[in-house]
């Protein structure tokens, strides 16, 4: 994001005369990532005067929950197939004990990246997750 000029206005950048709207946006944006239902629920209510960061970040957040269900699901559900697939008892039996470890790297993975992101969020940073950079701009410039 680019940088305002000196002493300038820019109507997408909170004011350093509302220094509680910026730490609630913090908040709000930080709390988006950890629980991304609150990323969807700001996404669906009118914030007129949301700024731009905001905007991006609560956008971000969303599609990072939402690619965390998805790949959750994933986790999930392959397990099942391949099962399914084989027949087989203590194959199963195999399947299922590495699903269930590999299940819980990917929790611990996704839940450090969560917190790593509310906490950049909270201090008002402004950063783009890589894989979701694109998707994001796209989503925030509709708002």
């Amino acid at each position: 994001m680019a940088r305002t000029l000196y002493r300038r206005e820019d109507a997408d950048r909170i004011s350093i005369d509302d220094p509680e709207r910026a730490l609630h946006e913090h908040q709000r944006a930080s709390l988006a990532y950890l629980l991304w239902p609150v990323a969807l629920y700001e996404q669906i209510v009118e914030r007129a005067t949301a700024s731009r960061w905001y905007r991006y970040h609560i956008g971000q957040a969303f599609l990072f929950g939402a690619f965390g269900v998805a790949a959750a699901v994933l986790a999930l559900s392959w397990p099942l197939v391949l099962a399914l697939l084989l027949g087989n008892v203590p194959a199963t039996l195999a399947i299922y004990a590495v699903a269930i470890l590999l299940d819980a790297a990917l929790f611990f993975a996704w839940l450090a990246a969560a917190i790593a992101y509310g906490k950049k969020a909270a201090r008002g940073e402004a950063f783009e997750i890589r894989f979701l950079g694109a998707l994001t701009r796209r989503l925030s410039a509709k708002r």
